[in-house]
């Protein structure tokens, strides 16, 4: 999100059994830790910088600030493939789309993403 200007952020989810749901929040935020860690995730670490310099393109421009959401429920012993959409509606009541991402989450704990 380039802003603290929105009604509310929402992921699409959609398991690969054909099961759905959605994600949603109404608070942005600059950063996120993890469990215990130490080490603040900025929203867009890239944001205004040469991406070039880092060696990746960075697909969400200059987006300044992140949202977060649980998915709970999912099996710990077998592969799961989720397609998320990631959307947001403006305080006008408009709902924008972002791009699909295909998402694979291992039962050893290995997570890819890809574009769908």
């Amino acid at each position: 999100m380039d802003s603290y200007n929105f009604k509310s952020a929402s992921f699409k989810v959609a398991l690969a059994n054909g099961k759905t749901g959605t994600i949603t929040s109404s608070t942005a935020y600059d950063y996120v830790t993890s469990g215990t860690a130490k080490t603040a995730f900025a929203a867009n670490p890239y944001y205004k910088a040469n991406s070039s310099e880092f060696g990746v393109k960075t697909a969400q421009g200059d987006a300044r600030y992140l949202t977060t959401g649980v998915l709970s429920g999912l099996p710990a012993d077998s592969d799961v493939t989720l397609t998320v959409t990631p959307q947001w509606t403006t305080l006008d009541g408009v709902t924008v789309s972002g791009s699909a991402y295909t998402v694979v989450v291992t039962a050893n704990g290995d997570v890819t993403i890809t574009k769908a």
